[in-house]
């Protein structure tokens, strides 16, 4: 697909701030255009690191709820943006920025949990600021284990829209 303009995106972005209905097909493409295979968008709602989500694309709810149940102990990405101190406002990241690869899919999170889901990379935003931290929502796109990870173009269209997305998502809720 090829990808239009990021100022008509941005103006289809608002448009979903004032007609939440858009929501799914908005994200759908942006996923489109970065080439992920699904999407999660969710609250940071507990300290647990649970995550009630708003919206998917793609993703079980079956596993969904595993993950609040279960999975979300042994999450690495998010335990790498912890660690590494990128669990923060305003950052668009991708997996290989949270963990190494090669230590990566040798874990637990990867081949019990993502693998059987066909997740194979991760490209985040979050989207608040340090000076409007609610809502804190995280925007996540999933990449297939058969593609390759995530690129420089991608990271930087997802980063550009990022704040938009912000200030839309807050309008909208």
């Amino acid at each position: 697909m090829a990808c239009r303009p990021l100022d008509s995106v941005i103006d289809d972005i608002y448009e979903a701030a004032l007609r939440p209905e858009l929501w799914p097909a908005i994200l759908a493409e942006i996923r489109e255009s970065i080439g992920a295979s699904a999407y999660s968008l969710f609250t940071l709602a507990s300290s647990e690191g649970q995550k009630p989500e708003l919206l998917t694309h793609n993703i079980d709810p079956d596993w969904s709820e595993a993950y609040r149940d279960y999975w979300w102990q042994h999450d690495a990405w998010v335990q790498g943006a912890v660690s590494r101190g990128l669990a923060a406002p305003g950052l668009t990241l991708s997996g290989s920025m949270l963990v190494d690869p090669q230590t990566f899919k040798k874990g637990l999170w990867y081949n019990e949990a993502l693998r059987p889901q066909d997740m194979g990379d991760l490209l985040t935003t979050t989207l608040w600021s340090p000076e409007d931290p609610a809502p804190q929502l995280v925007l996540s796109f999933y990449r297939s284990i058969r593609s390759e990870c995530f690129g420089i173009s991608e990271l930087q269209r997802l980063s550009r829209l990022s704040n938009h997305l912000r200030r839309a998502f807050k309008l909208t809720l």
